[in-house]
């Protein structure tokens, strides 16, 4: 069995630094977080440390989304990759986030 590939999670104050690949191996310990719980109206992920994302990682994505949403804040998701925009694209999520990447509208 492959060792469980890592995903690191920083917080700062306007939100959160995503570092590693957000997989289905590594998002186990992130499902739990309640992502909404930084005082602020905009919850930002930068992604610019992601390195690989896939389906799994998407969910926790949308998973965030509407946790931000349901406390009436605003996800930000930063520096997407490029397979990032890309699931987004083919799974017609595009519009359901709210991006740095205008490339995505």
């Amino acid at each position: 069995m492959p060792p469980k590939q890592a995903v690191k999670l920083i917080s700062n104050a306007s939100g959160y630094l995503l570092q590693g690949s957000l997989n289905y191996d590594s998002i186990t310990d992130l499902i739990p977080l309640k992502i909404s719980q930084i005082d602020a109206t905009t919850v930002s992920v930068d992604c610019a440390g992601l390195e690989r994302i896939d389906s799994a990682g998407i969910a926790l994505l949308i998973q965030w989304q509407r946790e931000c949403e349901s406390h009436h804040k605003k996800l930000l998701l930063l520096n997407l990759p490029s397979q990032a925009t890309s699931l987004l694209k083919a799974n017609q999520l595009t519009d359901f986030f709210q991006t740095s990447d205008k490339a995505l509208l």
